[in-house]
């Protein structure tokens, strides 16, 4: 049986980490893990490139928007509701990094996507992730899964999870 791929749909101004995780997952999968990246808040290339994936590979994929709410290099704010709505209509995943955001956006400091207008409609294809170590100057972070089969995953394929050790006392 051929494995389904996963495709990573990601905006060029997003953080680092978030680039060199899918180039690691790409040297250790091959052609199951294809990157598109799509220039900072161009939603009308990110739908071009979604329409390109399934004139090509149709439900053949599992596809992945991956995006900042705040650039940690602009301090642009990207539209949330819009990735929403696009990974709605385009059956994608989409993970939201909120690492510049917490403690700095929403009601109190709650991040851009607690101030999403259709929360509920979504919550089921969003993961989002944040640290700690940005403005709340602490070591931790966190990532919330519309469900526990892929919590169970992320426990169980995260090396920083895995290999990580208790915090220090004075921490």
């Amino acid at each position: 049986t051929r494995n389904i791929p996963t495709e990573f749909f990601i905006d060029e101004e997003s953080h680092y980490s978030l680039q060199y995780a899918i180039k690691s997952a790409r040297a250790q999968l091959g052609e199951n893990c294809i990157s598109h990246r799509f220039k900072t808040a161009d939603y009308a290339r990110l739908t071009e490139l979604l329409d390109k994936s399934i004139e090509q590979l149709g439900d053949r994929s599992f596809r992945v928007i991956v995006s900042d709410t705040v650039s940690s290099m602009s301090g642009r704010v990207y539209d949330v509701d819009t990735l929403c709505r696009i990974a709605e209509k385009y059956d994608c995943l989409l993970y939201l990094d909120e690492a510049h955001s917490i403690a700095t956006w929403g009601e109190e400091g709650r991040g851009i996507a607690s101030e999403m207008q259709d929360f509920e409609r979504y919550r089921k294809r969003l993961i989002i992730m944040g640290t700690l170590t940005k403005a709340i100057a602490q070591i931790g972070g966190y990532v919330v899964v519309p469900n526990k089969s892929l919590s169970c995953f992320l426990r169980g394929c995260s090396p920083q999870y895995i290999f990580s050790a208790p915090l220090s006392p004075w921490m």
